[in-house]
């Protein structure tokens, strides 16, 4: 009885082993072909297998860089971070740091193993379970960063071959470098309405200080002489532009003796015409008149009817 208890847990055993899914191998070599034709091996890099078993890696990923993205905007729309492509500028760089190291502790977080690479840039993980994964790298060649980055698929007994190369190099999209560049339509019309709003808010500053000027040293109050808004008249007579004026009084309430005039006259044919002198140079028909005191407008029209 003891000696088939004894076969019966060995069966067990082996039928659960039997059922296990068999570990796979994965490896590769880690290089980068530079412009110059030169290969840059990645000798003495770590390589790192990183969990990705439902993709929920990659979404946090994404959650990372969006939040970053919203961050830029709203900063953007503020005006208190710079544009990209204008230095010296950086006041973005503390958003940019804090999506970046979020982005690297998400990565180590997932980690299941590590492995070295020798001097010709080769790395092996050995008993892989079947499953999704990402393997991950990083180096650094002539003061700039390198980041390789690949999700993998790891069958029973699969014996995966997948270099890191120029293939897998995915800085600016891992570290959330290449979400500026999706915003530049955004970030281009945000530019131009801050800059629509500072010329509009300068142009009202510089109306301001004019009213300001004319209401303390020049004209403030034109008083016209003739009370009625339409006069008529014969093609005969002859209108002094003097006599349109009774009085010009400055910000301070004193009237102001020395003056010039000028008009604009807008013609019934449609016709219109800037007019410094003595005599008024009616049409027949409507003439709508509008007198300046030192280039500043009386808030009366004047309309002659020419017969």
């Amino acid at each position: 009885m003891r000696t088939a208890r004894v076969v019966l847990g060995a069966v067990l055993i082996a039928l659960t082993a039997s059922c296990r899914p068999k570990a796979g191998r994965v490896e590769g070599d880690v290089y980068l072909l530079m412009q110059s034709g030169d290969v840059k091996r990645g000798a003495g890099n770590t390589v790192r297998l990183l969990a990705n078993y439902d993709d929920s890696l990659v979404r946090e990923l994404g959650r990372i860089c969006q939040t970053y993205a919203q961050q830029l905007l709203a900063g953007w729309r503020r005006g208190e971070l710079s544009y990209v492509g204008m230095p010296p500028l950086n006041r973005d760089s503390p958003l940019r740091d804090s999506a970046q190291n979020a982005i690297r502790a998400a990565l180590l977080k997932a980690t299941l193993s590590e492995a070295a690479t020798g001097v010709n840039g080769h790395y092996v993980f050995s008993d892989v379970r079947p499953g999704r994964y990402a393997l991950w790298a990083e180096t650094a060649i002539r003061e700039r960063s390198y980041t390789w980055w690949t999700p993998i698929t790891v069958a029973g007994r699969d014996s995966l071959k997948k270099d890191l190369d120029n293939s897998t190099e995915a800085r600016a999209a891992l570290y959330c470098e290449a979400v500026v560049d999706t915003l530049e339509g955004a970030r281009a019309a945000i530019a131009e309405s801050i800059s629509t709003a500072r010329q509009a808010s300068l142009d009202s500053m510089d109306r301001a200080a004019r009213i300001a000027r004319f209401a303390g040293r020049e004209v403030a109050t034109i008083e016209l002489a003739l009370l009625q808004g339409t006069i008529n008249v014969s093609s005969r007579d002859v209108v002094l532009s003097q006599s349109l004026v009774r009085r010009v009084r400055n910000g301070k309430g004193q009237e102001v003796q020395a003056y010039s005039l000028s008009f604009i006259i807008a013609y019934q044919d449609g016709d219109s015409a800037a007019f410094f002198g003595d005599t008024l140079p009616l049409h027949d028909g409507k003439n709508v008149v509008t007198v300046f005191v030192n280039g500043v407008p009386a808030e009366r029209r004047l309309v002659y009817i020419v017969r």
